[in-house]
């Protein structure tokens, strides 16, 4: 097993999954181990990397000790060598045939291996800073859904730092703005929510011409920036216009009396009785065969006979009324769409606002409930 793990070792480097190694790694494995598999392994893993630092004659040197420990090995170990043998080989002679051409031309130098390697690496990372404001978005995600819940101040204090900073680009410190905003809905701060999508759309009212056209690489195409905080603006605008409305935020848990029993009891009744179904069975009885009849007025509640609604019309009618309107203590659920999820609230009607007809206040039954 010790010649397997040393092969996977050396193909961490040789792979460029990891490079380029340390001094502490090519010590390692310049080391001569007392098997020839394993010098042979090692003088090709350094005469690989030792090329792609731009020095060819090392790499000779390197891959001729390799076939000298190779050729000198017991007749068990020559069996296990052949293939690496005609590797060793074929890169020496690919190095020989370079060195011995005399038009500079074609010599692998330092510097183009360097290049090479930049860029093979910048590949490998996918190119993480042309793609920054994904990388905001992805992280910011984390905790927008819910998967790392709550962000710590050490996550909040890095995007501020972002959104806030007058170096960045444009399109971070909009996509910060925007996660902040989630963020902070998301933990009951309204009012926070509200002024960092206000803040991003400022920044977007202050994009120049030449900010605008610039390129801006998301993961899905390529456009024009303008283009991109086009859309963004959009998306606050009618984020604000959702969330603009009078809310007063409630904690179940301090204004419900009673032990922690007696408050879970509480919370699931409010639950029940905001996410029942109307129409699925007879609200009198709970029958669900045969053909239900609906109130008239609401055409919510459903009863199996006229019996079941005559007997059960004084529970009813405190709660019967037209379809989309509702009364004083209604507990509605809101089902919405936010950062690219389904999310949904219990609120309570408290009563119409005073500047729009249209417009109710309603409370939360609280600001961040383990349904929504």
């Amino acid at each position: 097993m010790q010649f397997s793990s040393l092969r996977v070792f050396m193909n961490i480097f040789r792979c460029l999954r990891i490079s380029p190694p340390t001094a502490g790694d090519l010590a390692f494995t310049a080391s001569h181990p007392p098997r020839a598999t394993r010098s042979a392994q090692s003088g090709l893993t350094l005469g690989i990397l030792i090329r792609r630092q731009g020095d060819l004659q090392a790499a000779v040197m390197r891959y001729r000790r390799a076939i000298a420990v190779a050729e000198s090995a017991s007749e068990a170990e020559r069996e296990l060598l052949d293939d690496l043998v005609d590797e060793l080989r074929s890169n020496l002679a690919l190095i020989e045939e370079r060195l011995s051409n005399p038009l500079p031309s074609a010599k692998e130098d330092e510097d183009f291996l360097a290049k090479m390697l930049a860029g093979t690496r910048a590949a490998q990372c996918k190119d993480w800073r042309a793609k920054r404001s994904d990388c905001f978005d992805a992280f910011s995600t984390l905790f927008c859904k819910g998967r790392i819940w709550p962000p710590t101040p050490a996550d909040l204090t890095f995007i501020r730092g972002i959104l806030e900073s007058d170096v960045e680009q444009v399109s971070d410190r909009v996509s910060c703005g925007i996660s902040l905003g989630l963020l902070m809905w998301a933990m009951g701060d309204r009012k926070a929510a509200i002024n960092y999508h206000r803040f991003a759309l400022s920044i977007i009212a202050s994009v120049t011409g030449a900010d605008g056209f610039a390129t801006h690489l998301p993961v899905e195409d390529v456009s024009r920036a303008g283009k991109h905080l086009t859309r963004r603006a959009q998306s606050l605008r009618k984020a604000l216009a959702d969330k603009g409305g009078p809310v007063c935020l409630v904690s179940l848990g301090r204004l419900a009396p009673g032990d922690a029993a007696y408050q879970r009891r509480f919370r699931e009744a409010i639950v029940e009785r905001a996410e029942h179904v109307r129409g699925s069975a007879c609200d009198a009885c709970g029958a669900t065969a045969g053909h239900l009849k609906y109130c008239a007025r609401c055409t919510r509640a459903a009863y199996y006979s006229r019996e079941s609604q005559q007997g059960t019309w004084s529970y009813h009618r405190a709660s019967c009324r037209p379809p989309r309107s509702f009364a004083v203590g209604d507990l509605v659920r809101v089902v919405g769409c936010e950062a690219g999820r389904s999310t949904g609230a219990i609120v309570e009607i408290r009563g119409p606002a005073a500047a729009a007809d249209d417009r109710w206040h309603v409370a939360f039954i609280s600001a961040r409930t383990p349904w929504m």
